[in-house]
């Protein structure tokens, strides 16, 4: 696909019409076609067969991007951009009083965005009202962030999130309007952290993955709207946050800034990766998780 679209570009052969993503733009499609590229073979990190080489299929992307251009900010996602008639995004005013309050978020994301001291936290939730209506606290402390535990039974989980003791899906970005965010089928950000994961395999030399780890964090912080120079200075440099090396701490940071920036977007690209990797860390086995306390990871096939 990458071949035939750049023959398709070098010819000046514009005539692609109804293109609802990139409005025509070949090139924008070519660095579509290799950044998916990119995530496939991150995803066959398991796979040693020579007849594949996903490390050398991985550094040949890399090495050669005149020839395998790649997304180079946000603006080249391949992303759904809703809009306030037709297709409006699933959560909105019209939804409101339907499952606003249904939404709440779990203990694995909140916990993990709270200890890192991510602002991302005040834009995806809602801190609960026991927080800052009992205990006093307010919006922007990361302490009134609470996720419920996955594995808790749906009767105790909704009675406490009722009694705003865990934080909703953030109502002001979700349901304040028709459009949202765009629906990121394949993005900058994961792209900068598959490239970061691949490279701490060692599967590439020549670049630093300390480099597309702190651009992924940047390009998601961005993507929400988070883009004072200071505070991302600032949360970059933090010992938990600033790059551990091509070690398996710094593989495990990848691995979990790639699943804050996949939060509402890319489908099961966040489940796919952690039943190859096992990350994040999800407790489970309570009564809410059902199927003999495992997380499923095959669908099932109907008799």
């Amino acid at each position: 696909a990458n071949s035939d679209l750049e023959t398709r570009i070098a010819a000046a052969d514009n005539t692609l019409q109804g293109d609802i993503y990139y409005n025509g733009d070949l090139r924008k499609w070519q660095k579509a076609v290799n950044a998916f590229k990119i995530r496939v073979l991150v995803q066959m990190s398991k796979k040693t067969d020579t007849d594949l080489n996903v490390g050398g299929e991985f550094a040949k992307i890399l090495e050669n991007p005149g020839k395998y251009p790649l997304f180079e900010s946000n603006d080249d996602d391949l992303a759904y951009k809703y809009n306030s008639v037709s297709d409006k995004y699933p959560t909105n005013p019209d939804n409101f009083g339907f499952d606003a309050l249904r939404n709440n978020m779990s203990a694995t994301h909140i916990g993990l965005l709270t200890s890192l001291q991510d602002p991302r936290v005040f834009v995806i939730a809602e801190p609960g009202t026991y927080y800052t209506d009992t205990l006093g606290l307010s919006r922007t402390d990361f302490a009134a962030y609470v996720g419920a535990p996955f594995d808790e039974g749906l009767d105790a989980m909704s009675s406490k999130a009722q009694g705003g003791v865990y934080a909703l899906i953030g109502r002001k970005r979700y349901y304040g309007g028709y459009t949202a965010e765009p629906g990121v089928q394949i993005g900058y950000a994961e792209l900068c952290f598959n490239i970061a994961e691949g490279i701490n395999r060692r599967w590439y030399t020549a670049e630093d993955a300390a480099t597309w780890y702190e651009k992924g964090i940047t390009a998601s912080m961005n993507f929400f709207g988070i883009t004072d120079v200071a505070t991302l200075t600032t949360y970059l440099a933090q010992p938990l946050v600033a790059y551990k090396g091509n070690s398996s701490e710094g593989l495990k940071q990848i691995l979990e800034q790639r699943y804050l920036a996949l939060f509402q977007q890319a489908g099961l690209e966040s489940y796919f990766h952690y039943r190859r990797t096992g990350s994040p860390a999800f407790v489970f086995g309570g009564p809410g998780t059902g199927n003999a306390g495992l997380i499923p990871r095959r669908f099932q096939y109907p008799t």
